[in-house]
């Protein structure tokens, strides 16, 4: 049989588990408060040494602020009824120059895009656990993955200018190298490592219908 506790006695350790409750709980509530404040003042500390040591100087930022709205009222021409005509030839002086850079740039975003496109879908394969020919195969076209999609295409420009001087090949180059990683990647990671359902469905859909054409022939 078992013994019941009077409800004296009941209620008074509930007002004890109540009581300790309380008290750990505000324990708790200082301790986290002592963290925070901790955590506050460590972050505080960090951005004072950060800025002394970068030079931030909050006056001179905030005396030179409207300077960012002028920089842009400057680049707005200023064009007026009367000589409209004169005005935008005098802006846009040599636009046929400026016009061919700009096709220029856009070639150059093009070609190193599909260049990059190509060398990932290659990639893509070799990367793939469970497609690559060999485990270190694999692994070394993973890490060229992230070495391309790592490294800030400014990086690759700076080199490639070094090596081959200002023109439309280093920029190719460097866009082509970061397009290649981050391609390879995202076509590694959602098509050939983990195919879409869609894919399966087909399969599974083509090796019924391959199946029951097998069976009516025979």
């Amino acid at each position: 049989m078992t013994a019941t506790l009077p409800p004296e006695r009941l209620a008074a350790e509930e007002i004890s588990h109540r009581v300790r409750f309380r008290a750990e709980w505000h324990a708790h509530r200082r301790h986290k408060t002592r963290v925070l404040i901790t955590g506050v003042l460590v972050l505080v500390v960090m951005i004072t040494f950060s800025a002394r040591l970068g030079e931030v100087d909050l006056a001179h930022l905030w005396d030179r602020l409207p300077r960012l709205t002028s920089y842009f009222g400057r680049m707005v021409p200023n064009l007026g009824w009367e000589n409209l005509w004169v005005d935008l030839a005098e802006w846009y002086w040599n636009g046929r120059k400026w016009a061919a850079s700009l096709w220029q740039t856009v070639l150059i975003a093009v070609y190193a895009t599909l260049f990059g496109a190509a060398l990932a879908y290659i990639f893509s394969f070799l990367a793939a656990r469970n497609l690559t020919p060999a485990p270190w195969i694999g692994v070394a076209a993973r890490r060229t993955l992230e070495f391309a999609r790592t490294v800030p295409e400014l990086v690759f420009a700076v080199l490639f200018v070094f090596a081959f001087g200002i023109g439309p090949l280093a920029g190719v180059l460097a866009i082509a190298l970061h397009s290649f990683g981050a391609l390879g990647k995202l076509r590694l990671k959602f098509e050939v490592q983990h195919p879409r359902p869609a894919g399966h469905r087909m399969l599974r859909w083509t090796d019924e219908a391959s199946t029951s054409a097998a069976r009516n022939v025979a």
